[in-house]
């Protein structure tokens, strides 16, 4: 019984990679400024104005047919063994699944940051998040640069860079936190991570900058969107007097990210929470 569901997984695999012979464009939902899909009611599908070549510039012939093939067979003889060597291991992956799924319990947490409260640490998390959307609105993304990794903060200002070039602005407001939950928690290298699910209505839609007109979304439906967003902050104490990289001065970063004295803005791995990812999982 075993083996016929391993073929017939085998089968459906050849499938899907015969399909993706054809070239059909396949589009993932990746981390993005953009948080609702306009077309179901809320920009996965945002187009940025740029041309993709899914065929890589070359016209293959029997060569590329071949190799191609032979590609196929290899990863799918591959993903047989694994998924057959691995099946006692199943349980292990499914407690994986739940486990990301259900709450974590704020007792666990405290194991590692005693100080930690949920419901503070869900204001900080929320306010976070209002802050990075309207400083995404206003193109001010600048003003949270303290609050994001830096691989979010580049691929944000990229977007909002294209957006800018084509004369438009994604208007979000009137933001509701409806429901918050510890999803998952981990400590690597004194960094804590925290996995969070967050369901956030709001009104979400892009507008065209002159006119002011809707392109994208609907101004008067607020959309109702499940976040899974992951928060990260170092557990290593910081000193909080350091001098500001542009002009020298003594910067308390506890009260402040922005030097006062040139108005440069203090990046610094302090022990505040951190957005490093932000995923749309579902929206209505």
């Amino acid at each position: 019984m075993k083996h016929k569901k391993i073929i017939g997984f085998i089968i459906f695999i050849m499938m899907i990679v015969g399909i993706s012979f054809l070239k059909i464009p396949n589009f993932s939902i990746a981390d993005s400024g953009f948080d609702v899909d306009y077309d179901s009611g809320g920009g996965f599908d945002y187009d940025f104005g740029s041309d993709y070549d899914f065929d890589s510039g070359s016209s293959g012939g029997s060569s590329s047919l071949g190799s191609f093939c032979c590609s196929s067979i290899i990863f799918i003889t591959i993903l047989a063994i694994i998924i057959s060597s691995n099946h006692t291991n199943n349980h292990k992956m499914n407690h994986v699944v739940k486990t990301r799924k259900t709450s974590i319990p704020e007792e666990e947490i405290k194991k590692y940051l005693p100080e930690f409260e949920k419901n503070e640490f869900f204001n900080e998390a929320f306010a976070i998040y209002k802050d990075t959307q309207n400083a995404w609105m206003n193109f001010e993304l600048e003003k949270v640069r303290s609050v994001l990794t830096d691989e979010l903060y580049n691929m944000y200002s990229t977007q909002l860079d294209t957006l800018k070039v084509k004369g438009q602005q994604n208007i979000m407001k009137d933001f509701k936190l409806t429901n918050a939950r510890v999803i998952g928690f981990n400590v690597v290298n004194n960094t804590a991570e925290i996995v969070t699910s967050m369901t956030i209505e709001f009104y979400d839609y892009i507008i065209d900058s002159a006119s002011h007109n809707v392109l994208r979304g609907n101004k008067n439906s607020k959309v109702c969107v499940e976040y899974e967003m992951t928060f990260i902050k170092s557990m290593t104490r910081k000193e909080s007097m350091i001098e500001c990289p542009n002009c020298g001065a003594k910067v308390d970063v506890n009260s402040s990210n922005v030097c006062s004295y040139c108005n440069s803005a203090i990046v610094e791995d302090s022990a505040k929470w951190v957005l490093a990812k932000k995923r749309n999982i579902a929206q209505r």
